[in-house]
């Protein structure tokens, strides 16, 4: 039951080999050498052709009027004026008209293909998008909804994205994304984003250099999607030993499925607070690929970080090769074991075994709490979780299929949603989820931002200051569009703060690591930074300084320099810098020293 999309996880956008002439820059070298090639032997065979004409007709003609009879040819204004009685004129004369017409074709094409170029002049700061298989459209769709210009690059022209991408106003380049040729005709080094996303890691990669290298000094951001989950998180890690915080070029590497687990968790939620405290939670995941692995791994950190005792959760995997997958991830994620019971069953979903549902027979009436399908065919994923669904003991249990995007599979399915049979049955659509493609789009800076309301939130409410009328404690996808963006410039704060010390961001893989301690001195110094920051906000939002606090007139007394404040506003500050490693273990990232050795 393999995780990836579309069957066996490539996009239509990959590249299997180099480019075989697709593109107009492949005809230019040799074109031109053919076409003159042509022209030389027609007019040879022409001159050849009149010289006999006019001797048979007993006519004198000189060289130059024999060549300009000749070059006629070409526009049709020559030929019929002697009597055509060798085969040498005869060909000359059709085939110089067709050359001319087959020329004129040409030079129209190659205008029409630097008109693309030259168009992408007056769209500054627009997005290249290179692969268009199931993330690259998605990703184009959601800019060309928000007015932003998108070039996409893609390697197949029977791509069937490709009309529909044209349609929504996307410039479609054809051709292999890795030359370099090409990502310059489509102005990467002018672009605002770069999306890498044409299914293969090492293609990317390439693409991702390529780019790099043609943007030189330009301020440009490359999102890098690399599919394998231990490659994603040595490049995370490696970039960060090597921050290059405040480059013009910004490498971002997002992981679909890692994003997905974060927003499954949101909109469908393994375990309830009830089934935690009284350790009831059990969970049935169908298929150990990608997007099984990183659900479970979710959910089992989720529920170490909210259970307050050392229960466990239990998680109860199906697949056909599900003990080889479950050593693999248990190899990868030390920390799961303690946390989980986590079970198997090897198992094709289309047996006759699974059908007669033999294994799911524990003795209880209801024996799961949640069902989470993560397969990559949607057909097959429909089919399981109405199966399931058809059996009493999985009349009330939340079911989640998970597909690629929204076929007509899952959109049919919606459609019967409306019947309290299948009220319970939910589809997931991992690139048309707001979530994911806010997330996918935002990089690591939405990611920050989201989790550092989340744990305002929580504060307000821990401390009993929420009020509902509050606008700042509503949800993320409810919160005003101003205060979003103020959550992201904090999450950017965060990172400049760290460059400041010498540290950077990286993955954290082992859960029971200790927590990442500032020192006294850089605590002071981050604080100030975050006093500043606060300062430059409250300005630009019009606030000015006074003796006395009014928040309908704008006014703070606290619109003073770092060492001016009393020391109660500044714990203020520093309780902000505290929280940073917090803050960043909730979306499985943490602190690290660039220094040699320091962690």
């Amino acid at each position: 039951m393999a995780g990836g999309p579309c069957g066996s996880g490539r996009e239509r956008g990959a590249v299997m080999g180099r480019s075989t002439g697709s593109d107009l820059d492949d005809f230019i070298p040799t074109g031109w050498c053919i076409i003159i090639a042509l022209a030389a032997f027609i007019v040879m065979l022409g001159y050849w052709g009149f010289s006999i004409a006019y001797a048979a007709a007993g006519e004198a003609h000189t060289a130059n009027d024999l060549l300009y009879y000749t070059l006629q040819l070409f526009v049709l204004q020559s030929g019929g004026q002697v009597l055509i009685n060798n085969w040498q004129l005869d060909v000359a004369r059709f085939l110089a008209p067709l050359l001319t017409f087959s020329t004129l074709l040409i030079v129209l094409w190659m205008l029409m293909d630097r008109l693309r170029t030259i168009k992408l002049l007056f769209y500054p700061g627009h997005v290249v998008i290179c692969g268009c298989g199931y993330l690259g459209p998605s990703i184009a769709r959601h800019y060309l909804d928000r007015g932003v210009f998108v070039a996409i690059i893609e390697r197949d022209p029977l791509n069937r994205e490709i009309e529909a991408c044209r349609a929504l106003g996307a410039e479609v380049f054809i051709g292999d994304a890795t030359r370099e040729d090409l990502l310059k005709k489509a102005r990467v080094h002018r672009a605002r984003d770069i999306f890498v996303v044409t299914g293969n890691d090492e293609v990317n990669t390439e693409i991702a250099m390529k780019c790099r290298d043609i943007a030189g000094n330009s301020r440009v951001r490359c999102h890098l999607h690399l599919e394998d989950p231990l490659l994603y998180r040595a490049f995370l890690l490696s970039t960060a030993r090597v921050d290059r915080h405040g480059a013009p070029f910004a490498m971002e590497f997002f992981n679909l499925y890692q994003i997905a687990g974060y927003c499954i968790q949101k909109e469908h939620p393994s375990f309830t607070a009830e089934e935690q405290s009284g350790s009831t939670a059990h969970l049935l995941v169908l298929g150990l690929g990608r997007m099984g692995e990183t659900l479970i791994v979710q959910t089992v950190k989720k529920w170490k970080k909210t259970s307050e005792n050392s229960s466990r959760i239990t998680v109860t995997c199906i697949d056909r090769d599900a003990e080889r997958k479950r050593d693999l991830m248990l190899w990868r994620h030390p920390s799961l074991a303690q946390y989980c019971d986590l079970k198997v069953v090897e198992m094709d979903l289309a047996s006759l075994e699974f059908q007669r549902g033999d294994f799911l027979c524990y003795g209880e009436e209801k024996p799961f709490s949640r069902v989470y399908i993560c397969i990559d065919d949607s057909s097959i994923g429909v089919s399981t979780a109405l199966t399931l669904n058809q059996r009493p003991a999985f009349a009330d249990v939340p079911i989640v299929v998970r597909s690629t995007h929204e076929d007509g599979i899952t959109r049919l399915f919606e459609t019967f949603r409306t019947s309290p049979i299948f009220s319970n049955v939910f589809s997931f659509p991992l690139v048309a989820s707001e979530c994911c493609m806010e997330m996918i789009v935002g990089g690591s800076r939405e990611i920050l931002g989201r989790a550092i309301h989340e744990h305002y939130r929580e504060l307000r409410i821990k401390d009993g200051s929420a009020r509902d009328a509050d606008e700042a404690m509503k949800p993320w996808r409810e919160l005003r569009s101003d205060l979003r963006e103020s959550n992201r410039k904090q999450a950017d704060q965060i990172r400049k703060k760290l460059a400041a010390i010498a540290c950077s961001i990286a993955p954290l893989t082992d859960w029971d690591e200790r927590p990442f301690t500032f020192s006294k001195e850089e605590i002071e110094m981050l604080a100030e930074m975050e006093h500043e920051r606060w300062m430059d906000e409250r300005v630009a939002e019009g606030w000015t300084y006074g003796r006395e606090k009014d928040v309908e007139r704008k006014i703070s007394p606290y619109l003073v320099p770092y060492v001016d404040l009393s020391e109660e506003i500044k714990e203020y500050d520093r309780v902000a810098v505290r929280i940073i490693p917090a803050l960043l273990a909730r979306v499985d990232m943490k602190i690290v020293r660039l220094e040699r050795g320091g962690d």
